[in-house]
């Protein structure tokens, strides 16, 4: 644990965070054009300040309905910077850590009411294994598979362009071309910064198994899944939008097409049932 880690307490505030918003370790979410007012309101009932402006961010276990069962309980750790004058606030994810218990805070005029202001989490410092000799040992595998990743991702966005006409794509993956494959930090920081541009479809579970796992080849190995999962479903969904005609397609990607009360499909799909089952999505394993 670095001396910066060590300064901050292991009691902080829990802040829940959307899937598609999630901080991962050395990547920042922005939120620009806010009203200062809110976001002194948010940061006296989270029980952030300048002098505490730490908390842990975690993503909600959308398979559980109670609390604390549905918080993850791995998150980040990060900074919560404020410019009032500006309007915005930055989460700037620090270190990942794993929380091991809940206490409940009440304000003076709402102690007899059973719901908390707001919750602190005790955490603490999620360690990955020694993985040393394998980075030594394996320079050319773990190249080549960040060059794969690369491949992967670039060709996954541009299916991902052509469904949802993304014209500005905020990732920037030349650092693959020169990473150095034994800088573990370097290789792990590529990692959380292609996770954190995967666009909404990639929910929350799937990256949380990322913040949860503790080994780094292992991450390796999950984003090269993910990315290729990914774009195997975006292909196969250019292909069903390229089947359909312009009105239909419009239709579709404005979310028109509805089904009628009797659950039949009401899309312009024709054919038997063998020829449906013949387009369906690849099987993803």
């Amino acid at each position: 644990m670095s001396k910066k880690e060590g300064a901050i307490p292991t009691e902080l505030p829990i802040i829940c965070m959307d899937a598609t918003l999630m901080v991962f370790p050395g990547v920042n979410t922005y939120f620009d054009g806010q009203d200062p007012k809110a976001i002194s309101d948010f940061m006296d009932k989270m029980g952030v300040t300048t002098e505490r402006p730490w908390a842990i961010l975690v993503m909600l276990n959308p398979n559980a309905e109670d609390f604390p069962d549905k918080l993850y309980k791995t998150g980040v750790v990060s900074e919560v910077k404020v410019d009032y004058k500006k309007g915005s606030m930055v989460f700037a994810g620090l270190y990942r850590a794993e929380i091991t218990g809940f206490r409940g805070v009440f304000s003076d005029d709402n102690k007899n009411n059973k719901e908390p202001l707001r919750y602190l989490a005790t955490v603490r410092y999620f360690h990955d294994e020694n993985c040393d000799d394998y980075f030594l040992s394996s320079e050319a595998a773990i190249r080549g598979a960040f060059l794969v990743i690369r491949k992967v991702f670039l060709a996954y966005f541009k299916e991902i362009h052509e469904i949802y006409n993304i014209t500005n794509l905020a990732i920037n993956v030349s650092a693959i071309k020169k990473l150095n494959p034994q800088d573990k930090d370097a290789v792990d920081q590529i990692i959380w910064t292609i996770l954190y541009h995967m666009p909404e479809e990639v929910g929350p579970h799937e990256r949380q198994v990322f913040l949860e796992s503790n080994n780094l080849i292992e991450r390796i190995g999950l984003l090269e899944k993910l990315v290729d999962k990914h774009l195997r479903i975006a292909s196969f969904a250019n292909e069903h939008l390229r089947s359909l005609s312009g009105k239909s397609r419009t239709k579709l990607l404005r979310g028109e097409v509805k089904k009628p009360e009797d659950g039949s499909d009401q899309s312009d799909q024709s054919g038997n049932q063998d020829e449906l089952n013949a387009n369906s999505p690849p099987e993803i394993v």
